[in-house]
């Protein structure tokens, strides 16, 4: 007897069914996991781009140069933040382009651009999701914020439609600078002082000039500046006075990059 193989023609509509069906849910489940993927690498870019955007505006403390901090950004140039985000890759109007001073004997004005026209595949102010980067600056602070994937402020969701944010504040960028006048290592009294201290000029990008004042005996040749840019700075001191002076010191050039600095005895003495 002659064996005969039976091979079903087709399927039922139920497996029909069902193949579909799970077809559907595979298909959803990985286009599911491909946006998460898109949003996680969009959520990633967005927070490079902010970094590096911090780093145009006040600079990157790991770049030295003979175990000197070297970079200072926009703020360490022109002592204050940009009006708008695009002046870290086009030179503002009323801003000096970037020139050495033989008086402060260091360098200030627009020396950009600070960062690349692109970060990622954004500009400096559009975000990963195309959404204009929300920018705010003081004298003190300035915030740069992206407003995630749902391009609405605050957190309305998931993970990736939380806001952005990089803060910039005062004890980041700017700090006091210390110093003693100062005769063979003892503290200066035998006259009055007139210290000046030039650093960045926030409205024109010039060198700005600075002065204490004139220093009474009783201070002991001490002088303080608060508030200074990050940067390279100068100081010089007169002995009684700029306009009379007998004995000058300086310019003394140093860098400031932490909250207080003081200047070497040694460059303060009347009697080196």
């Amino acid at each position: 007897m002659t064996g005969r193989s039976h091979s079903r023609a087709g399927y039922s509509p139920i497996e029909v069914i069902m193949t579909v069906t799970v077809m559907a849910v595979l298909t959803f489940a990985a286009l599911d996991l491909f946006g998460n993927s898109v949003e996680e690498a969009r959520f990633e870019q967005a927070r490079q781009q902010l970094e590096r955007i911090r780093v145009g505006l006040i600079g990157d403390s790991n770049i030295r140069e003979n175990n000197v901090r070297s970079s200072f950004g926009y703020v360490g140039d022109l002592g204050a933040f940009p009006a708008a985000l695009a002046d870290l890759l086009t030179q503002p109007a009323g801003i000096s382009a970037y020139a050495v001073s033989s008086t402060a004997r260091f360098g200030t004005g627009w020396n950009g651009p600070y960062l690349s026209a692109t970060v990622g595949s954004a500009n400096v102010s559009t975000d990963a999701w195309g959404t204009a980067l929300v920018y705010t600056s003081s004298a003190s602070a300035a915030t740069i914020t992206s407003r995630g994937s749902d391009k609405l402020a605050g957190t309305t969701g998931g993970t990736y439609t939380q806001d952005l944010s990089v803060t910039i504040s005062s004890a980041d960028f700017r700090g006091t600078v210390h110093g003693f006048v100062n005769t063979d290592g003892r503290p200066y009294n035998a006259n009055t002082i007139e210290v000046y201290l030039r650093s960045a000029n926030s409205v024109t990008g010039g060198v700005r000039t600075t002065s204490s004042g004139v220093i009474a005996t009783s201070q002991n040749g001490y002088f303080s500046f608060s508030n200074v840019p990050y940067g390279k700075r100068s100081i010089t001191v007169y002995i009684p006075s700029q306009a009379a002076a007998t004995t000058t010191l300086g310019p003394i050039v140093f860098t400031l990059d932490s909250p207080n600095l003081e200047i070497s005895e040694s460059a303060l003495d009347t009697n080196p």
